[in-house]
């Protein structure tokens, strides 16, 4: 059945299938292209359709923009939230806290809302792609911001896991990173800035942009 825009009607299984076989790119704009009928769903006071699709199709739309870097959008995005869901939905308010996260650079906290169990199993492609990609962009920040780090401040930027600590820091020493002599700190490679592919356990993404000022005091 046609939605009233042309394209398919949006259920759970499309939206689905939409995140797993479109680029960031193009989901973003297909996502776009439904907004408009998700908001006929809700007014500023009850929903009127399935709850479960609105949740997800917001949440899947807040992670695609954190993919592409586009932080603010996915701030304007959260205001038109359905107003009765926004606060009280566990999908929407862990996405908003993934977003605070992201804007204010609490590493810890990024990475430990991504290994958040409530993501559905259609977001959860997303879920791996910007894990990966978050380590990758701050990887990145930290070779170009640093020229030495502590190992426990490394772990914490990039969310490597302290189980595995020793082989995870190894990976960064294959990244051209290197041991000081007592082996306190990591000397970081400004060359890995921009030659690196590293993404940590994630998979990543293969395009990566800059990343002047993402490292917070």
């Amino acid at each position: 059945m046609p939605s009233f825009n042309g394209n398919p009607a949006l259920t759970i299984s499309h939206l689905s299938s939409l995140t797993a076989s479109l680029s960031a790119t193009d989901l973003v704009n297909a996502l776009s292209g439904y907004e408009e009928e998700m908001a006929l769903h809700f007014d500023d006071f009850a929903v009127f359709g399935d709850i479960e699709l609105l949740t997800t199709y917001y949440s899947t739309h807040i992670l695609v923009l954190l993919l592409l870097d586009e932080l603010s959008e996915a701030r304007f995005l959260t205001l038109r939230f359905p107003p009765t869901l926004s606060e009280v939905d566990g999908l929407l308010v862990l996405s908003k806290k993934l977003l605070r996260a992201v804007w204010s650079k609490e590493y810890a906290d990024v990475y430990r809302i991504l290994e958040n169990t409530m993501w559905p199993d259609g977001i959860k492609p997303l879920i791996n792609q910007y894990s990966g990609h978050f380590r990758a962009v701050a990887f990145k920040a930290i070779s170009r911001a640093y020229t030495t780090i502590p190992s426990r401040l490394a772990i914490e930027y990039l969310g490597l896991p302290k189980s595995t600590e020793d082989s995870a820091l190894e990976d960064l020493i294959k990244e051209g990173w290197t041991w000081n002599a007592g082996k306190t700190f990591l000397q970081t490679s400004p060359a890995a800035a921009t030659t690196s592919n590293w993404t940590g356990r994630g998979p990543g993404i293969a395009s990566l942009i800059g990343v002047i000022g993402f490292l917070g005091e």
